[in-house]
């Protein structure tokens, strides 16, 4: 602890969203779609918590920790449907 300046996470570093679609497109894909989920989950006991933790391999405890990201991406093709041109909107969001 004295080393690293205090207690070190034991898993790496998980990626930010807009990393997670720098990735995606980085690799070829297109359309890249990045979302995040959070779950609340309740358990009858501390000691059933731990021990699910555990089967998982969860069992870094860090209040600071990244939630989970969902990645999704197609690769170019043909039949794809293209973004549209940055700016070529015919509707405002604040109107919406």
């Amino acid at each position: 602890m004295e080393r690293e300046g205090g207690i070190s996470p034991r898993i790496s570093p998980l990626a930010q969203v807009r990393d997670a679609g720098n990735l995606l497109t980085m690799a070829g894909f297109t359309l890249p779609g990045v979302d995040l989920d959070e779950y609340v989950v309740r358990y009858p006991s501390a000691l059933d918590l731990i021990e699910h933790l555990r089967a998982m391999g969860e069992t870094n405890a860090l209040l600071q920790r990244n939630p989970v990201i969902y990645m999704t991406g197609w690769r170019e093709h043909s039949s794809q449907p293209r973004a549209k041109r940055r700016g070529s909107a015919t509707v405002s969001f604040q109107d919406i």
